[in-house]
């Protein structure tokens, strides 16, 4: 008998979650909203009868009934669109490396969002095992009748009549069997029996018979957490990073989640965002002469000599050459710019929040990058330029064409091209104003 289809709704980011009749219950919505704060994420909001999605972008499944929460670009966008949009935000952001979209364009509305993410787990585990399984130290006890690597002397002693010739040992021989295996093995298995293509579910089982001498035992988030990847280990990390994903949200509270299982694969639009801005600046900008810089400082710091600090100071974006930061850039995902030639509606707390950063970290400019409200073919940024008052600083609000940013092919290269020009510009500007 063929299973019943799910029921899908997709709604797009700040909006009402057009829930069917039939699924618009308090039981249900309190579903949703607990299946994504066991991602780690407040999805939505619970207003009345009415549930409204945030400013996080991803998929929540129930089972029985699937909401998909897009990112919207532009006032005329489509869900199909929005999800192409958010496949390749979350590949150029480097989230989910190799994300093929192929398959959403080709049919979006058949292809739901869950199950691109799952055939790429899938796609991403089988390039990795074609390269080789990781081999690790993992530590073993064992009989043996030589001696390798420690005796263990309390079995030693504890040694019946007749075994003198055999050893207890304890030793870590280089081995497929580990725990980052273990891991990828886990992945996979929740993957084949989450996925409701049969195409990805073959693809998974494949993989699993590479990994049939890998034990079966199930991690915990302290498994992951424990893993340190070496070098030649790093393209393992979107992985790991899945597994812990999937690990938060293993027990459902029953009394809350009902019967089915859930699980949410969500992402916050904000740190979306900020990494592709931190890949395009940094990939741009040192051609250049300036960096990206990591440097925290804090806003208050106690009396000389007892240590005490508070209110770090976490900006999204250093700039500056070699050494020296001399201009600060904070990512908002919000409509600041009404338009090309549009007001700015920069709030209160987001630029005292800006003014305090150029303040603490002396720098002559700052900047605020958000996206346009509207869809252009331009790829320069729209900007607005202020003076801080008090500061010997300009504030420069910039609005990016993300859609343009993230493109391939020459569309894309002069969008990025035209960013760090415009970042470029202004730097060299202040530096001949001083």
């Amino acid at each position: 008998m063929k299973a019943a289809r799910p029921t899908l709704v997709r709604a797009f980011e700040y909006s009402r979650v057009q829930l069917p009749e039939a699924w618009n219950t308090a039981t249900v919505r309190e579903r949703l909203d607990q299946a994504a704060l066991r991602a780690g994420f407040r999805a939505f909001e619970i207003r009345g009868r009415q549930l409204h999605a945030l400013g996080v972008v991803g998929v929540v499944d129930l089972g029985d009934l699937i909401v998909e929460i897009l990112p919207r670009t532009h006032e005329d966008d489509t869900p199909g669109e929005a999800t192409i949009f958010l496949s390749e935000l979350l590949q150029f952001g480097g989230v989910m490396d190799r994300l093929s979209v192929v398959d959403a364009r080709t049919s979006p509305g058949e292809r739901m969002l869950l199950e691109i993410v799952l055939a790429w787990v899938v796609r991403e585990a089988l390039s990795n095992v074609r390269e080789g399984l990781p081999r690790r130290y993992e530590t073993r006890n064992e009989t043996s009748t030589a001696v390798r690597g420690r005796i263990e002397m309390r079995q030693l002693a504890r040694r019946g009549p007749g075994r003198e010739f055999e050893l207890h040992v304890r030793h870590a021989p280089l081995s497929e069997d580990n725990a980052l295996s273990r891991i990828v093995r886990w992945l996979l298995v929740q993957v084949s029996s989450r996925t409701r293509l049969v195409a990805t579910r073959r693809m998974a089982q494949r993989v699993l018979q590479d990994l049939a001498h890998v034990g079966d035992a199930a991690p915990d988030r302290r498994d992951v957490q424990r893993i340190v990847l070496q070098q030649t280990e790093l393209h393992w990390r979107p992985l790991l990073d899945f597994a812990d994903m999937l690990l938060r949200q293993v027990s459902p509270d029953p009394t809350r989640a009902g019967r089915h299982d859930a699980v949410a694969v969500l992402f916050r639009l904000h740190d979306l965002f900020e990494r592709v801005l931190r890949r395009v600046f940094r990939d741009g900008l040192p051609a250049r002469g300036l960096q990206v810089h990591r440097q925290s400082l804090r806003l208050l710091s106690g009396a000389a000599g007892d240590g005490h600090a508070a209110l770090p100071l976490k900006p999204d974006l250093l700039f500056g050459p070699q050494g020296s930061v001399t201009a600060v850039g904070d990512a908002k995902w919000k409509r600041i710019l009404d338009g090309p030639s549009g007001a700015a509606s920069l709030s209160e707390a987001d630029a005292y929040q800006l003014t305090t950063y150029l303040a603490a970290y002396r720098a002559s400019e700052g900047f605020v990058f958000c996206p346009t409200a509207s869809a252009t073919a331009d790829q320069a940024p729209v900007f607005q330029d202020f003076t801080v008052t008090g500061l010997n600083a300009r504030l420069s609000i910039t609005g990016v064409n993300l859609p343009a940013l993230i493109a391939r092919g020459a569309r894309g290269a002069a969008a990025r091209a035209a960013l760090c020009g415009h970042v470029t510009g202004r730097l060299i500007a202040a530096s001949a104003a001083a």
